[in-house]
């Protein structure tokens, strides 16, 4: 289902999407922003004890040029998720990406993490069930949110892609705050 955008929203405003709803947002009268919110595995809770009320999702971005003649580009903005096999679908649905923001952190212990937070190994895999060209990792080293060391996870990251033989680059161990540019090359 697509939601248009009414001129009286405002930066301001909230627009709220359920699972595969997509928002257009049109940015002059030659380019346009789709927004689709997508499934994600995470447990959600606003208030304390509203847990696993309301959706988890993240987002399919996706620039068209003169009214969908020509993709610029699409992104895929997960937030938080644990490994589901609908990622696999979202890929299908709404790939391939010119980039996904994948999370690596927060996974330790296994056990106890598993369901909401993918670790590394399991981001390279998610890097190639969305169809992402390329990846970014999120997700990790701000502060000790679990009982991995802080660097691991970019540590474990640089493993995984050689193991998956990934394209040097494809899936950057870039480091917090780093500046990292996106060419089309």
């Amino acid at each position: 289902m697509e939601k248009n955008i009414p001129k009286s929203v405002t930066h301001h405003s909230t627009v709220e999407l359920d699972w595969h709803e997509t928002i257009n947002i049109n940015c002059s009268q030659k380019i346009t922003i789709d927004i689709s919110a997508v499934p994600m595995q995470h447990w959600s809770s606003r208030l304390g004890w509203d847990k696993d009320q309301s959706l988890w999702c993240g987002y399919s971005i996706c620039s068209t040029i003169d009214k969908n003649v020509a993709t610029l580009k699409k992104v895929l903005f997960p937030g938080d998720t644990g490994w589901f096999e609908g990622l696999r679908e979202i890929g299908e649905q709404y790939g391939p990406f010119d980039l996904a923001a994948i999370p690596i952190g927060a996974y330790e212990p296994r056990n106890f993490m598993k369901a909401n937070h993918i670790n590394p190994e399991e981001a390279v895999r998610m890097m190639g069930a969305v169809k992402a060209q390329r990846a970014m990792p999120i997700h990790w080293g701000t502060f000790p949110l679990s009982f991995e060391p802080v660097f691991e996870p970019r540590e474990q990251l640089i493993e995984a892609s050689k193991d998956a033989k990934l394209k040097e680059g494809s899936f950057s161990p870039c480091l917090i705050g780093e500046t990292v540019c996106i060419s089309d090359t």
